[in-house]
């Protein structure tokens, strides 16, 4: 699989040394040190994954989602068509025709319209991030009426996954996905991770360690 990355806030060297942390599972602190463990890790992802990712940087609030579709069509012409875009994310990401008058929430709505747009022109899964507002800090449960700035991105969204952690959860190193909305499929439902966020890694675990782990 192919996975273009549009990184919109740090830039594309950085995010690169972010993605060799997550394959190694080493800090990025630990990177110069351990070449030839980056090497054989990214060697292993290419073996057992067969993919790809594509990294790159446009500084913030200095593109529209057309900048994103022309530059997937010149990646097109280059034979790199993703079957993943990510975009990091899309409330950096200015709107068509400039402000609309201060009104932030329909710019925000009309950014994610574009996006998935784009997702059905170019045949293409896209994923980005939002934050959520203040009082959800350490909440137990994050939900679509706590999106911050405009109701209009879990509107669009065909699907919504909270990540919720509560301070105990964080000092146990675990966590909860809430999956929000889901078009076509059950909301509701709750996946326990484990995280390490040291090495960018968030990944499933059953609910018996997730309880034995708090």
């Amino acid at each position: 699989q192919t996975v273009l990355y549009y990184t919109l806030e740090i830039g594309a060297d950085r995010m690169l040394c972010r993605l060799y942390a997550r394959t190694a599972q080493l800090s990025t602190k630990e990177l110069s040190k351990n070449i030839p463990r980056i090497r054989s890790a990214l060697k292993r992802f290419r073996l057992t994954t067969n993919g790809t990712v594509w990294v790159k940087f446009f500084p913030a609030r200095t593109i529209t989602v057309e900048t994103i579709k022309t530059h997937l069509a010149m990646a097109a012409g280059l034979d790199v068509k993703p079957q993943l875009v990510i975009v990091d994310y899309a409330d950096l990401i200015k709107p068509v025709g400039g402000r609309r008058n201060g009104n932030r929430a329909e710019e925000l709505r009309e950014i994610y319209e574009d996006l998935r747009t784009l997702a059905d022109e170019f045949s293409v899964h896209v994923i980005t991030a939002s934050q959520s507002t203040r009082h959800t800090l350490y909440a137990h449960k994050i939900d679509l009426d706590d999106i911050s700035e405009s109701w209009g991105k879990a509107q669009t969204a065909d699907s919504v996954v909270c990540v919720c952690q509560t301070e105990e959860e964080q000092k146990a190193g675990v966590g909860r996905l809430y999956v929000a909305k889901a078009r076509n499929e059950t909301k509701g439902s709750i996946i326990h991770v484990k995280t390490k966020f040291s090495v960018l890694t968030v990944s499933e675990i059953d609910r018996k360690s997730y309880v034995h782990s708090i």
